[in-house]
């Protein structure tokens, strides 16, 4: 073969033969250390009193009871010594977390307790001391757990959850002691007694009332007397105002036991007023107390009244029924 014919065809393979270079394959690691892990609330519960599990509270009158919020099992990878604080607030539906604290609405609790753990788990709790007029229905619990953390942005972190319970209605009213008339002679009629009814529970309340003597709640009597005849003052002679407006201020001019008054009755005809509306108590200064009025009068009978009263003496004692009921 010619010479010219071989480099010609050297030339034709040289261009379509692709050469592949040699590979030599190799891995590497992949490496990370994790800074800070935020601690994590695995399960809370709603707790009144103590190692009592409930989820609707029922408030005491006039006073406060402990709600806790336990965070049974928090955990954080770096160990249970890293979750260093515990905080939480509880808040009615109508507010927020965030919110200030309000006993009707919000309270918070900055320095919740943290039990020893072991591992990387270690359990705590938050107590709440909860007024008697906080508003009913629905609550929630916001539990938020800290971390030591370490220095810049990964120091304290946090993690947060939440689990919802209920305040139940608490219906109640606080009156004082007596009503004191004074010393009245037979035939004259007293001052006008002015006395409290307070709401000391947690819902908008009406009033119902009623009177006996003799300890009869039936009788027809208000009081039963230690001297006389028969010693018996009749429901007609003790008279009282609780309706709206200006007779709420027991005023002498506006109020007698002539005019403007229901004569007191007793159990079976037992006189409910829903007029009378008096909301809780909001605000937590003492002016925020919730307290109405009622006007109270009474006639000394005398044998001359024409209504067959016999003669009276001595001292004379009845009872007076003011019971609460749910504003609708």
């Amino acid at each position: 073969m010619r010479k010219e014919s071989l480099l010609f065809l050297a030339l034709i393979l040289a261009s379509t033969l692709i050469v592949f270079p040699v590979i030599y394959g190799d891995t590497l690691d992949t490496i990370l250390t994790i800074g800070n892990t935020p601690p994590y609330i695995l399960r809370a519960n709603m707790n009144i009193f103590i190692n009592t599990g409930d989820s609707a509270i029922t408030l005491t009158e006039n006073s406060q009871v402990i709600v806790k919020c336990n965070a049974s099992l928090i955990t954080d990878a770096n160990g249970w010594q890293d979750i260093n604080k515990l905080n939480g607030t509880i808040y009615h539906v109508s507010s927020n977390h965030q919110a200030a604290d309000d006993n009707n609405t919000h309270y918070t609790n900055q320095t919740c307790s943290l039990e020893t753990g072991s591992g990387t788990q270690r359990g705590g709790e938050c107590i709440f001391r909860v007024q008697y007029y906080a508003n009913n229905q629905t609550w929630s619990c916001n539990l938020t757990a800290w971390d030591a953390g370490v220095t810049g942005s990964s120091a304290n972190l946090t993690n947060a959850t939440y689990a919802n319970f209920t305040v139940n209605d608490l219906t109640a009213l606080n009156v004082p002691a007596d009503i004191n008339f004074g010393t009245i002679n037979v035939g004259d009629t007293s001052l006008i007694n002015k006395t409290n009814v307070t709401n000391t529970g947690n819902t908008i309340l009406d009033i119902s009332i009623y009177g006996y003597g003799n300890g009869i709640n039936a009788s027809d009597n208000a009081m039963n007397c230690t001297l006389g005849t028969n010693k018996n003052i009749s429901l007609y002679y003790l008279r009282y105002n609780v309706t709206a407006g200006r007779h709420r201020d027991c005023n002498s001019n506006d109020f007698s036991w002539t005019a403007n008054y229901w004569n007191l009755t007793n159990y079976t005809n037992a006189k409910n007023w829903t007029q009378f509306t008096l909301p809780p108590r909001t605000g937590d200064a003492d002016g925020g107390v919730a307290a109405n009025y009622t006007c109270w009068i009474l006639r000394v009978p005398s044998t001359t009244d024409g209504l067959g009263a016999a003669d009276i003496g001595g001292v004379c004692r009845g009872v007076i029924a003011i019971s609460a009921f749910v504003n609708e």
